[in-house]
């Protein structure tokens, strides 16, 4: 189930200037069609992408 199908909120992290935080908030009003999701679907099956965000290497001086 994608965002546009629920209520969830995700937090976006690393925002430090107002006018970024402002397009942020404002993309609330983006609005998606059903079929908009089924071409995203198609591009993009879910569970396509998979794995770390960073190499092993890289994880593990992460810290996590």
């Amino acid at each position: 189930m994608g965002l546009a199908q629920g209520e969830d909120i995700i937090a976006i992290a690393g925002t430090k200037q107002v006018k970024y935080l402002e397009e942020n908030i404002a993309s609330e009003n983006v609005k998606i069609s059903a079929e908009d999701l089924r071409s995203m679907e198609a591009a993009m099956p879910v569970g396509t992408v998979s794995g770390n965000r960073y190499p092993e290497k890289f994880m593990s001086a992460s810290g996590r």
